[in-house]
């Protein structure tokens, strides 16, 4: 399984790309909000498809790119390329994800079907036992 994410170029931040719409821009209402102030409030949107991804710039003041060459309505871009907003870079990636096995979870000896069944006094009896035995 593969995951897709923005990773910004000079600076340690990540941000994972869902499948359908993701906006970028300062107003908080963006899926994916960014404080650099060459970036418009609505700046430009990521289609995320099977089929491809596609920016759209949403008429920002500054731009945006795709390895260089403006967005003037829509363009494709691929993993490996960078996508600049104004004057932030970002550069495209693709990661896999782990999928992680679930291991069953462990059983109480009571539930075992080998398990002895012990009376109420059995059991307080041996909690009583373990309790004091310090």
């Amino acid at each position: 399984m593969v995951r897709l994410i923005l990773a910004w170029v000079n600076k340690p931040w990540v941000y994972e790309l869902r499948p359908g719409l993701n906006s970028f821009g300062r107003n908080p209402t963006n899926d994916i909000r960014l404080s650099d102030a060459s970036i418009s409030s609505f700046h430009c949107e990521l289609m995320v498809s099977k089929e491809a991804i596609v920016v759209r710039d949403v008429g920002s003041s500054n731009g945006t790119f795709v390895d260089g060459q403006m967005v003037k309505e829509e363009a494709a871009i691929k993993p490996g390329q960078t996508l600049r907003m104004g004057l932030a870079e970002f550069r495209l990636e693709e990661t896999e994800i782990e999928v992680a096995v679930p291991r069953p979870a462990p059983k109480h000896p009571d539930s075992e079907p080998e398990a002895k069944e012990m009376s109420m006094l059995g059991r307080l009896s041996q909690t009583i036992k373990i309790a004091f035995r310090r």
